[in-house]
């Protein structure tokens, strides 16, 4: 299975990366940086550009997958509502056309 995994940098993400990879799938791992893309390469996962506002980018990266893992969050709290709108756009992208499973 192809898992495209937002926030594959961060502390989560960069976690459960080699537990996908080790379980046979395959990472698309979205990443904003040069820094960040050479990080994914170096841990087994393909790299996907983009970024939590760029839509385009995010519906893209889902569609060349099988599932989506979620891990991205804006950690900037200084503008919690925008914070949360980028959000629930992001989350919005994917509910209304794939199949979704929410962990808690």
């Amino acid at each position: 299975m192809k898992v495209f995994l937002t926030g594959a940098n961060g502390f989560i993400g960069s976690t459960i990366i080699p537990e996908l990879i080790h379980a046979g799938h395959q990472v698309l791992g979205l990443t904003r940086s040069d820094a960040g893309a050479i990080s994914l390469t170096s841990a087994g996962a393909q790299v996907h550009r983009g970024s939590l506002e760029d839509l385009n980018s995010l519906r893209d990266g889902a569609s060349q997958s099988d599932a989506v893992i979620h891990c991205a969050y804006d950690t900037d709290l200084s503008n919690p509502e925008e914070t949360s709108r980028k959000e629930a756009q992001a989350i919005k992208l994917w509910v209304p056309s794939s199949r979704v499973r929410i962990v808690p």
